[in-house]
This record gives structure tokens, sequence and C-alpha cells, in this order.
């Protein structure tokens, strides 16, 4: 038996949990399933949680492919598990059912966008680079002012706080760390 079962992440601007669990249910989700963590979190407990408990054939609904992943990769990555889950996917607001049709030519689509797009990022930073460096304009961390440092390091050793130490030598807590480290 088909069940259907739904998979949402907390978090976005301008949705509401009352909402899109509403839409879930309506489209007739057994099970809703809420992700709780931020947004940055590697960890997804629920969507583990669903996967432990679907079985090949069931289909999941999400009301974006954004709770799907947070990024092009995260989306693919998901993507990926669903399909070699053998399950089936739903996102509302793109309108995208793979039950509706073939889902292998779906995921291979998503697959191939996600790819594109990060093909395309890549080749916008390079072409970014290589404008700067063709125009004379550095490229990476700005240099830190080696005197800044030293005088930071002795305060520091002196007793002073880091923080209060980077304020003073007007470093940045994280920039003085990094040369702290290398003591």
């Amino acid at each position: 038996m088909v069940l259907t079962r739904g998979y949402m992440r907390l978090g976005q601007i301008g949705r509401t949990l009352r909402a899109d669990r509403a839409s879930l249910h309506h489209i007739g989700c057994a099970d809703v399933y809420v992700e709780r963590v931020g947004a940055g979190a590697p960890q997804r407990p629920m969507l583990s949680r669903l996967l432990q408990s679907a079985e090949a054939g069931d289909l999941v609904c999400v009301p974006s492919l954004n709770d799907l992943g947070r990024s092009l990769p995260e989306l693919k990555e998901t993507v990926l598990l669903f399909r070699n889950a053998g399950l089936h996917l739903n996102c509302i607001l793109e309108e995208i059912n793979t039950f509706e049709g073939s889902s292998e030519i779906v995921y291979k689509t998503i697959e191939a966008v996600v790819h594109f797009q990060t093909r395309r990022h890549v080749d916008l930073i390079k072409l970014g680079m290589q404008i700067a460096a063709e125009t004379g304009k550095p490229t990476g961390r700005p240099r830190v002012d080696s005197s800044k440092v030293e005088t930071a390091k002795r305060l520091v050793k002196a007793g002073l706080p880091v923080a209060e130490a980077a304020k003073k030598a007007e470093l940045s807590v994280p920039t003085l760390y990094r040369y702290l480290s290398r003591l």
C-alpha cells in the first residue's frame, strides 16, 4: 500500500508551519515530518526518520524544493536519497510530481539543473578572478599589517584578553586567533 508522507523544514521566510502542514494534510499526507534544525545543520533527524519509515513506492510531499535542500548540492543529495529509496516526490509549489509519469526523467532533470547551476557558479567565480587578475585587483584575503599583529600578540602575552587585544590593535578576533595559532 502506497503511503503519502509530508516533509518540511522550518525557518523559511514568508511561510508558516500551520499553512504548510495544512496543505500537506489536504493532499493526503498520513504523517508530516517537520524539521526544526537550523538552516546550516548537517544532520536532519526528521528526514532520516522519514527515510527509515518509508517504503519503496511511497510518495513524499514537500511544500517546496527548498525543503529538500538549502543549497544545490544538498538538494541533489536529498533527491538522490529519495530516488535510491524508490520514493516518489511531490513538490507543491513547483508542481513537480514523480508519482504521475516518469519519475526517472524528473529526477534526472533535477540532477542536471543542479549540476548546471554548480558548474555555472564555479565558472563565474573563475571568470571574476581572471578579470580581477587582468585589471590588477587583488584577490583573496587582504594583507594584514604585521605591526598590528605583533602589537596584538604582545598585548595577549601581557595578559589582555584576545578580544580586547584585537580591538586595540584594530584586528578582527578571528584574524588574531589565526595568527596566535601559528605560535
